[in-house]
């Protein structure tokens, strides 16, 4: 089980969607909504930037720079990953 993220939408801020940690990486956040079978990725464009997606018509967002212990423990074993990402 991965770390367990809030993501926000800006049109909707009362409303955030709080999802697993998947992958992460300088550019890729994949997550999971927890007790679904959804998964989706946000990206970035530079360690500056937020990571931003989309799922079902909303737009999601976020920010590790605000989250710094929430980055220090999405520590990622990438060889692995590319593993599990392999199998599915």
């Amino acid at each position: 089980m991965g770390k367990l993220i809030t993501l926000v939408d800006d049109t909707r801020p009362d409303e955030p969607l709080e999802a697993e940690v998947e992958h992460f990486d300088a550019s890729l956040l994949r997550v999971a909504v927890p007790n679904t079978h959804v998964r989706f990725e946000l990206r970035r464009l530079n360690a500056e930037t937020m990571f931003e997606g989309e799922l079902g018509g909303r737009h999601f967002s976020f920010d590790p720079n605000s989250s710094p212990t929430v980055v220090e423990s999405l520590s990622v074993n990438p060889i692995e990953d590319w593993v599990r990402s392999d199998l599915i």
